[in-house]
């Protein structure tokens, strides 16, 4: 009907299919979501990370680029959820500009390509027996960050010189 409504004559008609629904549309149904995307398939995958991230929902994303720009935006300019696993799986030649310490603890970025279903295997295994969960992770880290405080104090008032100081 489109092309017997155009009014100059073509020999290029166009095809028009949609629309589509997104592939996360129905997420607001799960507490638990893995979310799976490669290269500029991250789009969806943020919004949805950015719609939920902040309610009781666990969120995990794999994401599989080899666009280093575009990883690196996203790396510097993406909130992450700290309750989800954020595994990155880079395949681009470019050497990663990243700055570490500006990540969260639950993000990874490993270089080739993932082994999908172990990944995601295994991202299940650690929701459904409550182990190795992310804020664990981060848990772990401020325990640790928190004790090495503490004997840094501790080595201050009793007077003893620490290791950074006796080598400044």
């Amino acid at each position: 009907r489109v092309h017997k409504a155009v009014r100059a004559r073509t020999v290029r008609p166009a095809w028009i299919c949609g629309p589509f629904a997104s592939p996360y549309s129905t997420a607001v149904h799960y507490e638990d979501l893995i979310l799976v995307a490669s290269g500029i398939g991250i789009t969806p995958a943020m919004d949805i990370i950015n719609a939920y991230r902040a309610g009781s929902r666990r969120l995990s994303l794999i994401w599989s680029c080899r666009d280093a720009s575009l990883l690196e935006y996203y790396l510097q300019h993406g909130r992450f959820d700290k309750d989800g696993w954020t595994l990155i799986y880079y395949t681009g030649k470019r050497k990663l500009r990243l700055q570490r310490s500006s990540l969260p603890d639950t993000l990874c970025v490993f270089h080739g390509r993932p082994v999908w279903d172990t990944v995601i295997r295994e991202i299940i295994s650690s929701i459904e027996l409550g182990m190795g969960l992310p804020e664990e992770v981060v848990a772990e880290r401020e325990a640790c960050l928190d004790d090495l405080l503490q004997a840094r104090q501790e080595l201050e008032l009793s007077g003893a010189s620490t290791p950074l100081q006796r080598f400044q």
